[in-house]
């Protein structure tokens, strides 16, 4: 049984035409694909935010000056307050976003700017900041850094020396053997 010629164009014009359309849909999927990465990411905007924020310029020829002082602290309080809020935005909106373990870090570590009073009192709020993020189950990543800025908090007020700072520093790296910050 031999075919027409006709029944030949018709059925290698249909392959053709299956073909071309492969070709279309693996073209359309990869362009979806790539408008999609080459979107916005919603933590982006406020990445860029927070890298455009300035640190106050310190003038030291007006050091002695109090009131230079008190101004220029007043300012890098704010700027911290200013950014740490931003972090803290960061995370709420796009925690998956990969900068937001090394921000958080940032954050717990200048929690507050400004003269500490108290240390006690600021290391408690500090430590209650973390717990409170920790609490809501996020990913691994921010549970390692919250737990690694817990550890240096506990470091941090070593002048108390009622732990051994070696038992901090490998109850940490015993946790997160392979963690980004051991």
């Amino acid at each position: 049984m031999s075919a027409t010629r006709s029944q030949v164009i018709k059925f290698y014009g249909f392959a053709y035409n299956v073909r071309m359309s492969r070709w279309l849909l693996v073209f359309l999927l990869a362009a979806v694909s790539f408008l999609a990465l080459a979107a916005d990411r919603p933590g982006d905007a406020i990445i860029a935010e927070i890298e455009a924020m300035k640190w106050p310029h310190w003038d030291a020829t007006k050091e002695k000056d109090k009131v230079y002082r008190a101004t220029y602290m007043k300012a890098a309080s704010e700027h911290t307050k200013k950014k740490n809020a931003l972090i803290l935005n960061l995370y709420q909106v796009d925690p998956a976003h990969p900068r937001v373990p090394e921000l958080m870090i940032l954050r717990w570590d200048q929690f507050e700017s400004g003269t500490i009073v108290d240390g006690a009192n600021y290391e408690k709020r500090v430590l209650a900041d973390i717990d409170s993020i920790l609490s809501k189950n996020p990913a691994p990543k921010i549970v390692e850094a919250g737990e690694y800025a817990r550890a240096v908090k506990r470091l941090d007020r070593m002048q108390n020396f009622h732990e051994d700072p070696s038992e901090i520093a490998l109850k940490f790296a015993a946790s997160y053997p392979r963690g980004q910050y051991t």
